[in-house]
């Protein structure tokens, strides 16, 4: 599970290769709805985060899936 997803920089690669939500979730097999409550949570499957890496061409996924802003964020409750 990936818990730390960097969801500004998802939606960013995402508006960068003009998939929406609803695409994305078709591709990873989930409905939109699911996929959403995803991106709130930010946690994905590992499964679903190479699904994005291979769809969205993303060359750093580290920055991404494996934020370090995002743990900050977290352990400080969100703010």
């Amino acid at each position: 599970m990936v818990n730390n997803v960097n969801v500004k920089m998802l939606k960013e690669e995402m508006a960068k290769h003009s998939i929406t939500q609803r695409e994305l979730a078709k591709l990873l097999g989930m409905s939109e709805s699911t996929f959403r409550r995803k991106m709130k949570n930010n946690k994905f499957g590992l499964l679903d985060a190479n699904i994005m890496i291979d769809v969205l061409n993303i060359e750093c996924p580290g920055d991404i899936f494996f934020s370090s802003t995002n743990l900050t964020s977290q352990k400080s409750g969100g703010r």
